[in-house]
């Protein structure tokens, strides 16, 4: 008859626990809204910008709390969706572009006071390129961006 060793068992437990607890941030992801450092964008897309909100789109931030949801692959660039989602209350205005496209500029959207960030839409994109969000906040601008790639059959372009 056997026992069961839980001294054993213990020890595989703690030895599968290691590798999980070594990927933990060292702070929290509540801590902070926005990533340190400046966020860049393509010059063409930082001229549409300008345009949009002046002086703040030379100091955009990069933000935690903005989440682009595309496929990695999309395989008709005539209708990639894209959706946006934003903590309650982030942002009171967002904007859509896409690097590679002629005209960059897909989607602008004014959001009430509290509002959430829900935002989702198809855009054509005329190659493989990057989509970048840009939210306007009380305290200036954040983005993400999220490269999308298109495929013609079994191959990409």
């Amino acid at each position: 008859m056997k026992t069961p060793s839980y001294k054993r068992r213990s020890f595989i437990k703690a030895g599968l626990a290691i590798p999980l607890l070594g990927n933990l941030p060292l702070k929290s992801a509540f801590a902070h809204a926005t990533m340190p450092g400046l966020f860049s964008v393509p010059k063409n897309i930082h001229d549409e910008l300008l345009k949009l909100y002046g002086d703040k789109a030379n100091n955009i931030v990069g933000s935690y709390k903005l989440h682009i949801l595309t496929p990695d692959i999309a395989e008709d660039g005539s209708v990639v969706p894209i959706s946006v989602v934003g903590d309650h209350g982030l942002v009171s205005s967002a904007a859509i572009f896409v690097a590679e496209n002629k005209k960059p500029l897909t989607s602008t959207f004014k959001l009430h006071e509290g509002a959430d960030l829900k935002v989702a839409l198809r855009v054509k994109m005329d190659k493989s390129s990057s989509i970048y969000v840009i939210g306007e906040t009380k305290d200036g601008l954040v983005g993400i961006n999220k490269t999308v790639k298109i495929t013609i059959g079994c191959g990409g372009f």
